[in-house]
């Protein structure tokens, strides 16, 4: 019998079982549905609205028109309040409310500091606000200081004689930075969605005592793994292209400007589809790996667990400290978050690392079958279950 019609007949045998179990189904897909959700949400609370100005109300504004000014001119949407908000709901649709003190003219005319009293709700739009007013304020400070000086006949650079500019010298932009955390969800996403499909195919065949029957059969060793990983592969690459869909969908909905100058049309979203199978690829090679090892199903479950955690150690390495991997881009994960995280933002399509990137994963999942092959016609693996 052809050996390639073997893998096929197994790989369907395979599927439809674990096709009859829901539960394995949905668990192994349940993170590549809840996944896009964390990641939306986690975005939405950092980044809020940039496309949208602050709302600010302003109590008192009247004793200050030159700071009312300064505000409106600095793009904040400004309304001035008959009162200071006494709990969060009174800030009703608004990020923050100004209170200037009643007595500021006086204070002015004593030479006494008056202190502005900003109330805040939490999140990121409310930060913005924050940042804006602090900035335009002391910036009217720095202004009536400086009158003041100059009046007194004392130049202001004698009292401010330094200055801050900030200078940015990070090469990885926001943007880029946001596209890397997205694809470290993606990293993850076939690792655990082929956990239950490498647990059934590889632990719970031989628990079932199916494995002594798998011998009695014309059965080619190599083909018959091959059948079970590719059940494993599509597993893994399902959850990882539900993952990227609904993560890019969801993101365009509820978070459009976060994800500014990405690559959303139908054509990029389908070369990404294509560009993550390598790596599906040798997730599920791992995962079978691993499996094949265990036990029992607990144990397998275990080890695999502990398996998924490799994609968000690499990957946290990789994108917090910030090494120069450009050199290294064909290699797993570092292509994902290096390659095609520059690819999201704008740049060429890495060709020449995700030939090499395909040829390595391609080359890991040959192994493992080939290993794989070997290990359930042994005696101590038919005799340790």
């Amino acid at each position: 019998m052809n050996p390639f019609r073997q893998a096929l007949d197994t790989a369907s045998a395979e599927l439809r079982h674990i096709a009859r179990d829901r539960r394995t189904v949905l668990s192994t897909q349940l993170y590549a549905l809840l996944g896009p959700v964390m990641l939306v949400a986690t975005v939405a609370a950092v980044t809020g609205e940039p496309d949208r100005d602050p709302r600010l109300g302003v109590v008192g504004g009247e004793a200050a028109p030159e700071l009312m000014s300064a505000l409106r001119s600095s793009g904040l949407e400004v309304e001035t309040l008959p009162r200071a908000p006494l709990h969060p709901g009174a800030l009703e649709d608004r990020e923050a409310v100004l209170v200037v003190p009643g007595d500021l003219i006086g204070r002015r005319a004593r030479r006494e500091k008056a202190v502005l009293t900003l109330h805040l709700r939490q999140g990121a739009d409310a930060d913005r606000a924050e940042r804006r007013v602090a900035s335009v304020v002391s910036a009217w400070s720095s202004r009536i200081a400086n009158a003041e000086l100059v009046l007194r006949g004392v130049a202001p650079n004698l009292v401010h004689p330094f200055s801050l500019q900030p200078v940015y010298v990070d090469s990885q932009s926001s943007p880029q930075r946001l596209a890397s955390f997205f694809l470290l969800y993606v990293l993850l996403a076939p690792f655990l969605a082929g956990v239950g499909a490498a647990t059934d195919s590889a632990t719970a065949e031989r628990e079932r005592g199916t494995l002594q029957l798998m011998r009695l059969q014309p059965l080619i060793p190599w083909a018959w793994v091959f059948g079970k990983m590719l059940v494993v592969a599509l597993f893994c690459w399902v959850g990882t292209a539900i993952s990227i869909v609904v993560s890019l969908l969801a993101l365009e909905a509820l978070s459009p400007a976060a994800a500014e100058g990405w690559r959303f049309s139908a054509d990029s979203i389908s070369i990404l589809l294509v560009a993550v199978t390598p790596m599906t690829l040798l997730a599920s090679a791992l995962l079978f790996a691993v499996a094949l090892q265990a036990r029992n199903t607990m144990e397998a479950q275990t080890r695999l667990t502990l398996t998924s955690v490799l994609p968000i150690a690499v990957g946290f390495w990789i994108i917090m400290a910030g090494p120069d991997v450009s050199s290294w881009s064909f290699l797993p994960f570092v292509h994902e978050l290096d390659g095609l995280t520059r690819w999201m933002v704008g740049a060429a399509f890495p060709w020449t690392s995700a030939v090499l990137h395909f040829g390595l994963c391609a080359a890991g999942f040959v192994t493992v079958m080939v290993w794989g092959a070997q290990r359930i016609v042994s005696e101590d693996y038919l005799g340790s279950g």
